[in-house]
């Protein structure tokens, strides 16, 4: 028998934070897009500083 194990994270904190960063990465500064429209974001690993 396998066993998982998964994190659930908080999906409305994810979305408002790539609306604060305006689907632009933290880490290049560059707004990434799949080539029609929809921007490409993953929130991952990011620390923050408060």
């Amino acid at each position: 028998m396998a066993v998982w194990e998964r994190i659930v994270r908080d999906t409305k904190v994810v979305r408002n934070l790539k609306m604060l960063y305006g689907h632009t990465c933290q880490v290049c500064q560059e707004p990434l897009d799949r080539g029609f429209g929809d921007p490409l974001v993953e929130g991952h690993h990011i620390k923050l500083s408060l």
